[in-house]
């Protein structure tokens, strides 16, 4: 028998297909969450949206089940892995009903970070819509 294999390779290799580049100062909301395997170096794994001068709203399934310690919050940085004020997670809590029924219902997290974020032009509390 003879059998056919097709391979999917993508015609472009952006990762992010119609976006546009941008920098921090037009989003200075945005946090890089980074986490560590090793427990000595961090890296970009997840993202997040400050709520106020210490806490970052994530998706749950970044972080559920993870010790507050494999984390750390990167904020006011164009940059995921540079840049910025890097700053230690105490508190990592997820939402107490997520995933229930096996549907990733209620996939919200807040990490608490272990100092406060000082705001700037690049670093900013998100607005709620409303």
């Amino acid at each position: 028998k003879n059998a056919n294999f097709f391979s999917a390779v993508p015609s472009s290799s952006q990762r992010i297909v119609g976006g546009s580049v941008t920098t921090i100062s037009q989003y200075p909301s945005i946090a890089s969450l980074l986490y560590t395997w090793n427990w000595s170096s961090y890296w970009q794994a997840c993202g997040g949206t400050i709520l106020n001068n210490r806490s970052i709203l994530t998706a749950a399934h970044c972080t559920i089940g993870d010790a507050a310690g494999r984390w750390r919050i990167r904020v006011g940085s164009t940059w995921a892995n540079s840049g910025g004020v890097v700053h230690n997670v105490a508190q990592n809590i997820v939402h107490p009903q997520y995933n229930q029924g096996g549907r990733y219902n209620n996939d919200i997290a807040i990490l608490r970070s272990a100092s406060t974020f000082s705001f700037n032009n690049n670093v900013q509390a998100g607005s709620i819509a409303g």
